[in-house]
């Protein structure tokens, strides 16, 4: 029998990526680049895929040829290949591989499906009631006004001002529907923000893709870290390229160091209660993102 070199490629890749919690992307994108002919990669995929009953091997199956239609190769009009993220992929994986049979039409429409544009509109968006009661459990109500040491007066729901510049002195006092109309004028601030980062993107067609779990997570940070702050984060130009899944990875390390004064030194420390909002606004950011 000849064993042709995509043969083998193929055979490689199976016994390489085992799928357990790590995909290999970069070694199935590599392995995908090498194989001569596309359309017989597909059509040896699905031969493959229909004669195993082995789960973990028609998973690891589905897995290649999802890749495959993420890069453009197959489906064409798919908006895959910018919301490719490991997560969803074995998410997906796994649902394909269930399917008694598996045929090139199914697995589209089911890419399709779960990869279609919603009818999000940046210019219009507004913060979920989810990631509004979110922000407010995170931020705590505090009807007094108070500081950290971080040159900021803080009340409400977080709402912070400059010490020189702010309208309250440590002490004093606001209702709590004073700390209400603080909190939505500082989401609406948050929102206005994000947007104007987005719009600032020239030739960035990302606005496009982009769903009520991003945003959510994006208008939480820009409360969090400011406008500025959010802005020229690693992050955001990961979002900024169309690198979903990079940026979602991303988003659970930015900014979760405070800078903290202790008379005349400042300290970067690592805040808890930063990680675990992280963590949260990541699961908003990829909620929706197949």
């Amino acid at each position: 029998m000849i064993v042709h070199y995509d043969d083998f490629l193929l055979e490689q890749i199976l016994n390489e990526s085992s799928l357990n919690e790590n995909i290999d992307f970069e070694k199935i994108n590599d392995f995908i680049k090498n194989f001569g002919n596309k359309e017989e990669l597909k059509s040896q995929l699905l031969t493959k895929i229909n004669n195993t009953k082995n789960l973990i091997t028609r998973k690891n199956l589905v897995t290649i040829l999802i890749v495959l239609f993420s890069l453009n190769m197959i489906s064409r009009n798919s908006i895959w290949s910018q919301q490719i993220n490991p997560k969803y992929v074995e998410k997906m994986a796994t649902e394909i591989a269930k399917q008694p049979t598996i045929s090139e039409d199914k697995i589209k429409n089911i890419i399709n499906e779960k990869t279609k544009k919603s009818d999000f509109n940046i210019d219009n968006a507004k913060t979920s009631q989810d990631a509004k009661n979110f922000i407010k459990d995170h931020e705590k109500l505090n009807l007094e006004a108070y500081a950290i040491g971080d040159d900021m007066i803080t009340i409400g729901y977080g709402h912070a001002s400059p010490e020189r510049k702010s309208k309250w002195n440590v002490g004093d006092k606001i209702t709590k529907e004073k700390a209400e109309r603080l909190f939505e004028d500082d989401i609406i601030e948050a929102e206005d923000g994000v947007k104007r980062i987005i719009k600032s993107w020239e030739k960035s067609t990302i606005e496009n893709s982009l769903n009520q779990g991003m945003f959510d997570a994006l208008v939480s940070m820009a409360y969090n870290l400011g406008i500025s702050g959010l802005k020229h984060t690693t992050f955001m130009q990961l979002v900024k390229a169309g690198k979903f899944g990079k940026a979602a990875e991303a988003l659970k390390t930015t900014k979760i160091k405070s800078v903290i004064r202790r008379g005349n030194k400042k300290y970067h420390v690592e805040m808890p209660g930063l990680i675990d909002r992280r963590e949260t606004e990541y699961n908003f950011f990829i909620k929706d993102l197949v």
